[in-house]
């Protein structure tokens, strides 16, 4: 398997292990639209990172750097295009809190950085 491809996975697990506790403890609750929230703003997440992936494996597949230059930054867009669209989608259903959509959209980078810093302490133990 492939390094990003690798990552993908790793970053989908723990996004996954992060946002769908919390939408289930919500939906348990009764706090239906914290839940559908959560759930929405994660699987915004995923496919963020899909998308990002997929970019990744086009643009190093190209030959000229402005071609390249190019294809990034239309893959860039797609994504905060896709990011907009989950962030309006719940400001005009009602079936969906737009804090807790953003707080899903938020778990990639809580899952980055929670990565890195168990990576972190896990290697200071080793010395």
């Amino acid at each position: 398997m492939s390094e990003p491809l690798a990552l993908q996975r790793q970053l989908m697990t723990r996004v996954i292990l992060f946002v769908a506790p919390f939408s289930l403890l919500a939906l348990m609750f009764g706090q239906w639209r914290i839940g559908l929230g959560l759930a929405l703003g994660g699987v915004g997440s995923l496919m963020h990172i899909r998308l990002m992936v997929l970019d990744v494996f086009k643009i190093t597949g190209l030959q000229s750097p402005v071609i390249a230059t190019r294809q990034a930054r239309r893959g860039y867009v797609k994504r905060m295009m896709l990011v907009a669209l989950v962030l309006v989608i719940p400001y005009f259903n009602p079936w969906f809190d737009v804090a807790s959509t953003a707080v899903g959209l938020i778990s990639l980078k809580v899952a980055i950085y929670l990565g890195e810093f168990l990576t972190f302490i896990t290697n200071n133990k080793q010395r």
